[in-house]
């Protein structure tokens, strides 16, 4: 069977939590804490009691969806069941075959919707990708708990960033009421000015971040009106790209076939001149 992207690890992994680790699932975590911190910390204190509590109470339920989404995404074994039945079978016998498709990797039969990831060394039932941002193969078992971490992820995201944008708005606009907020609610000395510019760099760094998610968001929405995994997507656009290609050097063929005809027919031409 063939694999996404092949990798010298033999190891079977289970999850994402099994090593060898992701830097990029390490960033995740890290990223999210950061954006936490700062919402709770930095955003919401420029708003009313009232305006916080409902703020804090929506990113915060947003957040423990994430989380959880994310965990169990994360700590789910994807594989397919006939593979986990030839590794717990301490007879060593195999599964029998579900789809007829057998995998020499696995060395056992497997479900037809199931590919063989060679970072995971495993073949994944309705293999969708294999995820660095959770370290683990995203397939038929836990595709919904990475919809909803996109989901959620995504949702607070934008609020964090149009809270982010709403401060710099009203401290261009109503200046003297933005300073008098930062008074009130930020430790003596703060100024508003500092504020300004922190807003500035945490938009700069939120923004590539709603777009990558936003980019995945609306990718993965087509394709579950197109009824496609992303695997499946790449080998639909592959197929495309070489059909542009061979289309492309047909015509080239032809053109100079054409160049070559008209050639010969103008030297016969000139030759019949000259008699």
């Amino acid at each position: 069977m063939n694999s996404p992207e092949p990798d010298t690890n033999n190891i079977v992994r289970k999850n994402g939590f099994q090593r060898p680790f992701e830097p990029l699932q390490a960033m995740t975590w890290l990223l999210l804490c950061s954006m936490i911190i700062v919402f709770y910390g930095l955003i919401i204190p420029q708003s009313g009691l009232a305006v916080q509590a409902a703020l804090g109470v929506v990113y915060g339920v947003l957040v423990l969806i994430s989380v959880w989404s994310g965990f169990v995404a994360c700590a789910t074994d994807p594989a397919d069941d006939n593979v986990l039945q030839r590794m717990s079978d301490i007879n060593g016998t195999t599964a029998a075959p579900t789809d007829n498709i057998y995998c020499r990797l696995c060395s056992t039969h497997v479900n037809r919707s199931s590919k063989h990831c060679r970072y995971c060394e495993k073949c994944v039932d309705g293999f969708d990708h294999h995820c660095k941002w959770l370290n683990n193969c995203i397939g038929k078992k836990n595709y919904r708990y990475f919809l909803i971490l996109l989901s959620s992820t995504f949702s607070f995201t934008l609020l964090e960033l149009a809270l982010f944008v709403v401060n710099m708005v009203q401290y261009l606009v109503e200046h003297n009421t933005y300073a008098a907020k930062v008074e009130r609610n930020y430790p003596s000395g703060t100024s508003p000015l500092a504020l300004f510019v922190v807003n500035w760099i945490f938009i700069g760094l939120l923004l590539p971040v709603a777009g990558l998610l936003g980019q995945l968001f609306f990718f993965h929405a087509m394709l579950i009106h197109h009824g496609l995994t992303t695997y499946d997507y790449i080998i639909q656009e592959q197929a495309r790209d070489r059909e542009r290609n061979e289309l492309a050097i047909k015509r080239n063929e032809e053109r100079q076939r054409a160049k070559e005809i008209e050639a010969t027919t103008n030297a016969i031409k000139d030759t019949e001149v000259a008699a």
